[in-house]
């Protein structure tokens, strides 16, 4: 069930005919060095899918295995993915954006195949509600594909649309972009094999931000002589 952490780089394949064809490529995050993965806001840069917080009961250190940046590289991700494993998606979509407030997407994998996608639509100020795109990635029902990735293939169309907008003179943001296209294809860099996928279902959800935690020092006004 565990979603190694990694660097990876998407951009888009041109020319091409159809479907928007996205190139991936992914390092182990040992080898990207920290000043360099900085750089991931870049149109070619690295992009950060990282390992979602352990489902509960699970030992930190189990889920985020032996290394010491795990926890960090996913408190930093773009791009945040993990397992349903049996729990409702979207409340584990939920979940995800709400402690991982520096992800721009997070997708939940509900089984081979097909990952719930989250992509998010209001500042990180605006923290009373968290407003995301919500749609559902499918791969190829016949052929083994890793799910965890296909959030990768919206973040780089996203990439990509901005892009070309800033090049038509207009001044994108990437939280005001519109929905996906129906169909995108996905690149694996050093296979070159395609896995085309299908953007379905696309909503609107809201969840609410959870109120702050009381501190064990907090005084409440009949505390006060």
């Amino acid at each position: 069930m565990l979603i190694e952490a990694a660097w990876c780089e998407v951009q888009p394949v041109l020319p091409v005919a159809g479907p928007l064809h996205l190139q991936l490529a992914r390092y182990s995050t040992g080898l990207v060095p920290r000043e360099h993965a900085r750089l991931s806001s870049s149109y070619f840069g690295l992009t950060l899918i990282g390992v979602a917080p352990p489902p509960h009961g699970t030992p930190e250190a189990l889920w985020w295995g032996t290394s010491p940046d795990a926890q960090a590289t996913a408190e930093n991700a773009s791009v945040v993915v993990t397992h349903a494993a049996g729990r409702d998606p979207q409340v584990v979509l939920g979940d995800l954006m709400i402690h991982h407030p520096g992800c721009l997407l997070a997708g939940v994998v509900i089984q081979p195949g097909h990952c719930l996608t989250g992509v998010r639509r209001n500042p990180l100020a605006e923290r009373d509600i968290v407003f995301a795109d919500v749609m559902t990635v499918t791969g190829p029902a016949r052929e083994a594909s890793e799910g965890h990735l296909y959030p990768m293939a919206i973040y780089g169309w996203m990439q990509w649309l901005a892009h070309e907008q800033k090049r038509a003179g207009g001044t994108p943001r990437l939280i005001t972009l519109p929905p996906p296209p129906h169909d995108l294809v996905l690149v694996d860099a050093f296979l070159q094999e395609p896995c085309p996928l299908t953007v379905t279902d696309a909503r609107q959800v809201q969840w609410p931000w959870p109120p702050p935690k009381r501190p064990m020092s907090w005084i409440e006004d009949s505390d006060l002589p």
